[in-house]
């Protein structure tokens, strides 16, 4: 997957995620691959460079003759995740006291 053509509504992948993002949607076509999928990773808005997280929860739908479809949603979530690492910095810094 080229980081030019993995683009969506004007976000494109971070190229540290591109090589696991890769790994994980060729694994969708084996039929004996998890069904349901989570997973978190940065996205690049085009207009300001800006990095994002997202979190995405996917299913694998497989229709009559075996052909793989993907429904899921896409949520942005950059405030948690900064939140999450200021968590985990307080508490390293109360626990090196």
């Amino acid at each position: 997957m080229r980081p030019e053509v993995a683009c969506l509504a004007g976000y494109r992948l971070h190229p540290d995620d591109i090589d696991h993002i890769k790994e994980l949607t060729e694994s969708f076509h084996s039929p004996s691959a998890p069904q349901h999928h989570d997973f978190v990773h940065r996205i690049i808005r085009a207009t300001d460079g800006e990095t994002r997280w997202v979190a995405v929860y996917l299913c694998v739908v497989r229709d009559l003759s075996g052909v793989a479809k993907l429904v899921g949603t896409i949520q942005d979530s950059t405030e948690r995740k900064d939140a999450s690492d200021r968590d985990r910095m307080l508490v390293r810094e109360v626990n090196h006291r």
